[in-house]
């Protein structure tokens, strides 16, 4: 038989009936594992409040870092776009139409040619501004191969950078100053949202 242990009671002296207090092993051993239980949990909780925490501390670290990413981002492009801008209107508004004025001859000529091989009698005529005439002609005179007549004639209503191409079979109309206005008009309105974007950051 499993004799009772005796532990001494600390109540109240008056209190006669808890003076002596009696665990049997079984309840040692029951009180031993729910105390191992008690402590288990306790530190499994205090486990769990440390990873959230960190958690918690590691996602505010993120966040700080991906603020300042986006924020670097937003300057440096910032920086590019402003340091650019004078050379890309400069680009648009001076360097494209120059190369456009000069390679308007060449457009035209491969255009007339495309236009020739399509006609049995012609002739092609071409219109286009009168500072342009001679550039054309020369352009016209240098394709050796050409199958039917071409002749140029000025037009004062057509740009410098413009020009009528009629033909039996039809007319093509080549009007690079409408593209170059296109894509100014672009680039223009892209640096002008830049600016607002600027004034409200």
């Amino acid at each position: 038989m499993v004799q009772p242990l005796t532990f001494e009671s600390f109540a109240p002296a008056d209190n006669a009936d808890s003076a002596v207090v009696l665990t049997t092993a079984g309840q040692m051993a029951r009180m031993k594992r729910d105390a191992e239980v008690a402590g288990h949990n306790a530190g499994m909780a205090e486990a769990r409040a440390e990873a959230a925490a960190m958690q918690a501390r590691a996602a505010s670290i993120l966040a700080d870092k991906l603020q300042e990413i986006g924020f670097s981002h937003f300057e440096a492009r910032r920086a590019i776009l402003t340091s650019l801008e004078p050379l890309v209107r400069q680009l648009v508004e001076i360097v494209l139409p120059g190369l456009a004025t000069s390679a308007l001859a060449d457009i035209v000529a491969a255009q007339v040619t495309a236009v020739a091989e399509l006609l049995t009698d012609g002739p092609v005529r071409l219109s286009c501004a009168p500072p342009m005439v001679n550039a054309l002609r020369s352009s016209l005179q240098a394709l050796a191969d050409l199958p039917v007549a071409a002749t140029v004639t000025p037009d004062p209503d057509l740009s410098a950078l413009e020009v009528r191409i009629a033909a039996p079979g039809g007319e093509r109309h080549i009007d690079i100053d409408r593209a170059i206005s296109g894509i100014r008009d672009g680039v223009l309105a892209f640096y002008d949202l830049a600016t607002e974007e600027r004034k409200h950051a």
